[in-house]
């Protein structure tokens, strides 16, 4: 039973990093996205924000 229990245990772990990389890959593709909307000139921050969170 504590083997089936550490099992259950590492699969939880692997699919919460696993979602922890898509959180980042998805990070980081809207902030590619809100810089290239950008690149008109500099920008304040809260329409930076506004564009991430588009």
């Amino acid at each position: 039973m504590e083997l089936v229990r550490f099992y259950a245990w590492v699969i939880k772990v692997a699919i919460c990093l696993a979602l922890i990389g898509q959180l980042k890959s998805c990070t980081l593709i809207m902030m590619g996205l809100a810089a290239e909307k950008s690149e008109k000139g500099i920008i304040s921050y809260s329409k930076f924000s506004r564009l991430l969170t588009r």
